[in-house]
């Protein structure tokens, strides 16, 4: 699994850093197969919606090892139940200052949907981008519209099934040998 991210009314904070890639990046092309929201419904009423959106995809080959990696964009939406609703406030505030102003610690919450995030590269390997709500912490804040301020951290983990070494990416057979797709 990887690292936690907190976000911040739709913005967020990543603890890890990026290191920059020695080898030379190949970009692929990838087509959608399914870009679901995972979903979340709060005791109070309230939804947090989230999901993966994949920007661009590549793969590097280093010491005879290719490995794909990705960008991506987290969108965020939380449906405030009209009960966590009030006074509008515009207000900007430090996380920490959300942090020390927590009305309930650990949101319980049931899971109402966790389905991958799926692509397919031109190469044949299928991508899974998975999301998991780690924790989410209700602030005594509203934000510019009268919402509750919500704090959670989502795990996001991803898989690549690549297919044995050819296979045609276009029918998914093994034609090592007989070239049936090879231009005349």
């Amino acid at each position: 699994m990887g690292p936690c991210r907190s976000i911040l009314d739709g913005y967020y904070t990543s603890g890890r850093r990026c290191g920059r890639l020695a080898a030379k990046k190949t970009y692929e092309d990838f087509e959608i197969v399914k870009e679901p929201w995972t979903v979340y419904l709060l005791d109070d009423g309230t939804k947090l919606k989230t999901r993966t959106t994949m920007n661009t995809m590549w793969y590097v080959i280093k010491g005879g090892t290719q490995s794909h990696t990705y960008e991506s964009q987290e969108t965020n939406i939380v449906l405030c139940h009209p009960s966590m609703q009030g006074r509008k406030d515009t207000t900007v505030r430090a996380k920490e200052q959300l942090e020390k102003n927590t009305e309930i610690e650990d949101c319980r919450y049931e899971v109402i949907s966790e389905e991958p995030t799926e692509y397919l590269m031109e190469d044949g390997t299928k991508v899974f981008i998975y999301r998991k709500l780690c924790k989410i912490s209700r602030t005594r804040y509203n934000d510019r519209h009268g919402n509750r301020i919500y704090l959670y951290s989502i795990d996001e983990s991803s898989k690549f099934d690549s297919p044995p070494l050819g296979t045609c990416p276009t029918c998914g057979h093994d034609h090592s040998h007989d070239h049936s797709h090879d231009p005349q």
